[in-house]
């Protein structure tokens, strides 16, 4: 639930900088911009520590799926913060889902 804020953090604070230096040029700072992306750049190492344990239980895995992380990062994980959105809201104002209930009906006959 918190990679989705880093993510938008991370944005914002592009399009303010951008805000910023088109109406300061030449005051610009790029600090804050610099900062955030210090702090993105460690959730990412983060990020890669976690896969790196999770290669490393798992003793059969092939280590070059590694290079397909950044890819899920940027791609595949932006598909997942809104699945787990849609699912929270779901579960906080939705009914409640059960398993559902097959109604048997003996129509198999054995031969």
């Amino acid at each position: 639930m918190v990679s989705p804020l880093i993510d938008l953090t991370l944005a914002w604070q592009i399009a303010g900088t951008y805000v910023d230096y088109l109406q300061h040029r030449g005051q610009f700072s790029p600090d804050n911009l610099i900062e955030t992306g210090i702090y993105y750049g460690l959730f990412l190492l983060v990020d890669l520590g976690a896969a790196l344990i999770a290669f490393a239980l798992e003793r059969g895995e092939d280590r070059k799926l590694l290079w397909w992380l950044a890819l899920q990062r940027f791609g595949y994980r932006q598909m997942m913060y809104y699945v787990v959105l849609k699912s929270v809201m779901t579960a906080i104002s939705g009914p409640v889902v059960g398993w559902g209930k097959l109604t048997r009906k003996a129509t198999v006959s054995a031969r």
